[in-house]
């Protein structure tokens, strides 16, 4: 996957076919409203934050995808800001866009049984992609997704029994130095220790 970003709020995601289809993206059958597709483009976004820092915070995006001559795909990404719904709704109505909201989350946790206490309070399916950094001073960060329209904070309050919350710019520095654990299932698989 390559990644070229065109200024602060916009970026190109180059995929080959084989990547397109590693991901279940097909570009002629994509169905913006099936949980996969969204959590596809989720990790793709979560991707291009890691390896170029195109972070998209609290922002909703727009995604336009084309298919390329290779039979990849080429995504462009651009950072909305905050929209009403009805707007979002009108820019989405093409049959090849998207428009994706969420905002990462990122808690801090002292040792791995706090970690483990803390998952094991989520109820299940509720967190679609999360991802544990194992930090320099040996503490623990869980970071997810926290989608538009839900109640996620609230569901997970008894997190807070266990560790504290901490904001992005904080998140993002302790994190460039960090050992990644575990991307996309890690409440699912800490949860399980």
């Amino acid at each position: 996957m390559e990644f070229l970003t065109v200024g602060n709020s916009k970026i190109k995601i180059m995929l080959t076919s084989d990547e397109a289809a590693a991901r279940g993206l097909d570009g002629d059958k994509m169905d913006y409203e099936d949980p996969e597709v969204r959590r596809s483009f989720r990790k793709i976004l979560d991707e291009a934050r890691e390896k170029v820092g195109f972070d998209i915070g609290k922002e909703k995006v727009l995604i336009q995808f084309y298919p390329s001559r290779d039979g990849g795909m080429e995504l462009f990404v651009t950072k909305l800001g905050i929209i009403s719904k009805e707007a979002a709704n009108m820019i989405s109505r093409s049959e090849r866009v998207a428009v994706l909201s969420a905002k990462r989350v990122y808690y801090i946790f002292d040792t791995l049984e706090d970690l483990i206490g803390a998952v094991r309070c989520v109820p299940p399916g509720e967190i679609e992609e999360s991802s544990v950094h194992l930090l320099e001073d040996g503490a623990y960060c869980l970071s997810f997704c926290e989608r538009e329209q839900r109640c996620v904070l609230s569901k997970l309050s008894r997190i807070l029994e266990f560790g504290r919350r901490i904001n992005d710019l904080t998140a993002t520095a302790l994190i460039e130095h960090a050992s990644l654990l575990r991307s996309g299932d890690a409440v699912e698989v800490f949860s399980r220790l």
